[in-house]
């Protein structure tokens, strides 16, 4: 069809931008449904409710039947780390996300795999390494800027206690590990979450629900209102992403670099009670008690860079 065609939808171009809802359909013919205004039909609705209810129970049924079992299996002990632990349950939810997501699209949702932006080729590489450098930069100026500051003391590091190969090596599996994540959370709440509220109601509250759920998914024991509101704004971001390339991987590669630079070097190694490797053994002086308003600033900082590498770019169709 011709983009001089009359008869061709007007689309609209701001970053919340995608063709999706302005393709011709046989039967009918529908508007962007860009504004949060505009709803799909009860139809759509109750089609995509079924689809996220339906995933669910898939992943359920996989995680009861094969997480639990290697979770008993693989508990941290005498002979096997902590590390190697969040290793197992990182796979382990890797294969039940995948699995069930890559079922509703393919059964129900009549989708190929790569319409939930898992093209492969040559810009996603870039693209995933562009996540990575991008948030290296924004944490490498935080850390620096944090220990200049007199906000956090280096008391040791890694290579003190462990020879130089053990350093390489726990870096490679920490930077493994945090793939898993990078690929699973994203997956699950870019490309099917907001896909499916996206189809049933409309792109802005695609972003919001699917934001909301993935702060509620990382909900655990003590976790506070500014933890959510941490989290909820950087699924905001890595909606941005999303949208902005109409692939996963640069979103996936930001996921990846936040968890595995954050880990390795500003944190204190621990994911909920499991101590991993950190490259430094960091003490926090004098942090500001509202520290999750500096991390709201560099996920501020994140998304203009996110914007400078994207802006040249034509945002590749989600195909839906």
């Amino acid at each position: 069809m011709s983009n001089n065609d009359p008869d061709t939808p007007k689309r609209d171009k701001n970053w919340f931008y995608t063709d999706v809802y302005g393709r011709q359909n046989p039967s009918l013919s529908l508007a962007p449904r860009t504004s949060i205004f505009k709803f799909g039909t009860f139809k759509d609705l109750i089609s995509n409710v079924g689809k996220f209810l339906t995933q669910n129970i898939i992943f359920n049924v996989i995680f009861y039947t094969v997480g639990i079992p290697l979770f008993l299996f693989f508990l941290p002990g005498n002979w096997i780390s902590d590390q190697a632990y969040l290793a197992v349950h990182e796979i382990v939810r890797l294969i039940c996300y995948t699995i069930s997501v890559f079922l509703i699209a393919k059964v129900l949702d009549d989708s190929e795999i790569t319409d939930l932006g898992l093209k492969i080729n040559r810009r996603a590489f870039h693209d995933f390494l562009a996540g990575l450098t991008i948030v290296f930069i924004v944490l490498f100026i935080h850390f620096m800027f944090s220990l200049g500051a007199g906000w956090i003391v280096i008391q040791g590091f890694a290579w003190q206690h462990m020879s130089l190969v053990g350093v390489l090596g726990n870096i490679l599996v920490t930077f493994v590990i945090f793939c898993f994540v990078g690929w699973s959370e994203e997956l699950l709440s870019r490309g099917f979450h907001f896909r499916v509220f996206s189809k049933g109601l409309n792109l802005p509250l695609g972003v919001i629900l699917s934001s909301l759920y993935f702060s509620y998914m990382h909900r655990h024991p003590g976790a506070s209102f500014d933890y959510f509101l941490f989290i909820f704004v950087g699924g905001l971001m890595f909606s941005f992403a999303f949208l902005r390339t109409g692939q996963l991987w640069l979103a996936m590669g930001l996921h990846t670099g936040w968890n595995f630079f954050g880990i390795l070097g500003i944190s204190e190694g621990r994911i909920w009670t499991l101590r991993i490797f950190a490259l430094m053994d960091i003490s926090y002086v004098n942090f500001p008690a509202r520290h999750t308003v500096i991390h709201l600033f560099l996920l501020a900082i994140i998304t203009v860079l996110i914007y400078l590498y994207t802006m040249n770019r034509k945002p590749e169709p989600l195909e839906w």
